[in-house]
């Protein structure tokens, strides 16, 4: 699921995030769970960059997260 996310996320901006304005409006159509319709989200580049990146971090810890193995006798 996290993955999807950050695929949805960084699937509307560029290549080269370099040539793109930062403040341009760019608008996504998102599914909603429990629904066939979507939702329109609109945010600036900027704003969908900082979700992308949350998404890659909250990602990124839950996959270094150490296991605990509770197992007796080991």
């Amino acid at each position: 699921m996290i993955l999807a996310t950050v695929a949805l996320f960084t699937a509307g901006l560029s290549d080269d995030p370099a040539k793109q304005d930062p403040q341009q409006r760019v608008c996504k159509q998102q599914k909603q769970t429990g629904t066939r319709f979507t939702k329109s989200t609109c945010r600036t580049r900027a704003e969908w960059e900082a979700i992308a990146e949350e998404a890659r971090r909250t990602a990124a810890e839950a996959f270094n997260k150490p296991v605990i193995n509770l197992e007796k006798g080991n």
